[in-house]
């Protein structure tokens, strides 16, 4: 330990220019870092104090310590390099198996050792965050740094990385809700997995694709395209989990027009979601079983299907996504039993719907309502009703004209922002 006792030590002649020289040259090697190792280096710490309150201390010694300090410096900033760059690799290798543990990983890396890295570990980084961050569900909408990572790796590669990096920059513009800028970043990714012959990853790109295709209310036949291509390359790649998300994505691309098709889609999903105990894509199984019994006005079959998800599930959903399912049966359950002029049991299961400020649930609630005085044989109600209703549908087409894409684009009319759960396969 260096102290003030060492100025009443008898100093050799010209020791005031050579030691404020020496110490000059080593506070200023210093400077930059010493805070960011202080922690780890109480004497360096010390030392700083020292030198900031101007202790003068023999030449010898100042050299000693001047080049202990710049070991110290380079020893210390390589360790933590090393360090980030092995926490990275774990997180790494956890993000397509377990992204909550690759998360808890990545923020071991304190704000020191992040602001010490090179512009290569930086981009990795934010990147493994980004992605980690997305497949625990938490919001990525304000995430700018992808950006940074998708240039750096634009500039310098690898293209695997670049690919990732374009992934998920569309993923956080379609979290903001801008699904145009979106799916051009998807589209600039394709042919890097494709020439990648990655098939996992081209699966997962044709999910999302297909997800921003599927939102249109007019025309979805990319969206079975995609999906379709998806299944196969699952299936290529031998991961039945995914190929369990992907049979039931085409079921709900293909329900609208082509019931039967999606039906067989829909019962494989859901075998192999009971065989893999996946309560979120049993209950998606029933909600899209209820939309084909909806066209075929199959009302009991509806109040079934909504009674055996109810058994299944044991309770109501917590989290947002498979809310959206459960309110999806409450709606077609009561709509049935209105149909059934069943009034009573139809007021009781609407009573359960968590209705929001969108068009689409403002478009349903007047869709309801028709039903419901129909019911009761209140006819100018139900009219006025159905026309809102109809009108509510129409405004909603309207809308997602504006969203055209241009030709190369593959032109779909509507696009609106598709839920996380189905756009990225855990």
């Amino acid at each position: 330990m260096i102290s003030a006792e060492h100025s009443r030590i008898k100093k050799p002649a010209g020791f005031h220019v050579v030691a404020c020289k020496a110490n000059n040259l080593y506070k200023s090697i210093i400077s930059s870092s010493l805070h960011y190792f202080s922690e780890f280096h109480p004497y360096v710490g010390e030392f700083a104090y020292i030198c900031g309150m101007k202790v003068r201390i023999p030449y010898r010694i100042s050299f000693i310590v001047l080049a202990a300090v710049a070991l110290l410096s380079v020893f210390s900033c390589s360790e933590r390099g090393r360090y980030a760059d092995s926490v990275m690799a774990a997180a790494d290798s956890l993000m397509m198996s377990d992204p909550h543990a690759a998360l808890d990983t990545l923020m071991t890396i304190d704000s020191a050792v992040a602001a010490g890295m090179t512009t290569k570990q930086k981009a990795f980084y934010a990147l493994l965050g980004t992605e980690a961050s997305y497949k625990c569900y938490l919001p990525v909408a304000e995430d700018t740094a992808i950006f940074d990572a998708v240039g750096y790796y634009r500039r310098h590669g690898p293209e695997g990385l670049l690919a990732r990096s374009l992934m998920m920059g569309g993923a956080v513009l379609e979290e903001r809700e801008e699904p145009l800028s979106a799916l051009e970043v998807y589209l600039k990714a394709e042919p890097i997995f494709v020439d990648m012959e990655d098939n996992e990853q081209l699966g997962l790109l044709n999910t999302r694709i297909g997800g921003l295709y599927l939102s249109t209310y007019v025309n979805n036949e990319e969206a079975v395209s995609r999906y379709r291509k998806a299944l196969e390359c699952f299936g290529q790649c031998g991961n039945e989990e995914r190929v369990m998300y992907a049979h039931l994505s085409l079921a709900r691309a293909l329900v609208s027009e082509s019931p039967d098709s999606a039906f067989a889609h829909i019962l494989e999903g859901m075998r192999l979601a009971r065989k893999y105990e996946d309560s979120f894509l049993v209950l998606e199984g029933y909600e899209l079983l209820a939309q084909i019994y909806l066209q075929k006005q199959d009302y009991r079959g509806i109040i079934r299907i909504s009674e055996e998800a109810v058994e299944s599930c044991g309770r109501r959903p917590e989290d947002p996504v498979s809310e959206s399912l459960w309110q999806s049966l409450l709606f077609n359950k009561a709509l049935s039993y209105a149909s059934l002029g069943k009034a009573d049991s139809a007021i009781y299961v609407s009573s359960y719907l968590r209705w929001s400020d969108s068009a689409e649930d403002r478009m349903m609630r007047h869709w309801l309502a028709s039903a419901m005085a129909e019911c009761r044989k209140d006819w100018r109600t139900a009219l006025i009703e159905t026309r809102i209703s109809e009108a509510m549908a129409d405004s909603i087409e309207k809308e997602g004209a504006r969203l055209q894409l241009d030709g190369s684009l593959c032109s779909p009319r509507i696009l609106m922002k598709r839920n996380r759960k189905m756009m990225y396969l855990d």
